[in-house]
């Protein structure tokens, strides 16, 4: 599945095979697994016993007019934020395993967790920061899922952005994970 939210997965007991766009990836106990916004994703357990908490939540509610979320933000929600797909740091951990055991979701404490949480990422685990890029593949996932129930394909997607038919897939695949074609299927 995707969604428009950052999602992690905490990995407590045991271990997971998580799938994030076109890489399979195992997260054993004491990991956890982030998958930024619009990005396919699944996890699915090869053990009995495994224990994991999901946290998500959606980058947009915490985006403001300062520079410092524009630029940081703006990245992580058009795809210009890459980050390591399987976290360890113990710092961004604790951070994480403090958001899921609260009962209190609704305070400024909260809020302030999940600022940090942000930090952290871009502290500790940022592997590229383009805020440009990915810009227009976001406008044309964007167009999908707007016009998904009308007859569109990757012809008339690419021409419309004007892109050749096989440079359009191979950027979209890039930046998402799969082709436009599947990404509409699935849609």
């Amino acid at each position: 599945h995707w969604h428009e939210r950052i999602e992690f997965i905490r990995v407590k007991k045991g271990q997971m095979m998580i799938q994030c766009g076109s890489n399979t990836l195992k997260v054993k106990a004491g990991e956890m697994a982030l998958f930024p916004p619009k990005t396919l994703h699944g996890g699915r357990s090869e053990e009995e016993e495994v224990e994991y908490d999901v946290l998500m939540f959606d980058l947009k509610m915490f985006l403001n007019q300062t520079d410092v979320c524009n630029h940081f933000f703006q990245a992580c929600l058009n795809g210009g934020a890459k980050f390591e797909d399987i976290i360890s740091n113990s710092e961004t951990i604790a951070c994480a395993d403090k958001i899921c055991g609260s009962a209190d979701h609704g305070s400024l404490e909260m809020i302030a967790l999940v600022y940090k949480l942000i930090s952290l990422l871009f502290k500790n685990h940022l592997c590229k920061l383009d805020p440009e890029a990915n810009a227009k593949i976001r406008l044309i996932v964007d167009y999908i899922e707007e016009n998904y129930k009308h007859d569109i394909s990757t012809k008339t997607i690419s021409e419309k952005f004007g892109y050749s038919s096989e440079y359009f897939c191979r950027k979209f695949k890039e930046a998402i994970g799969i082709t436009p074609m599947t990404y509409l299927k699935i849609y």
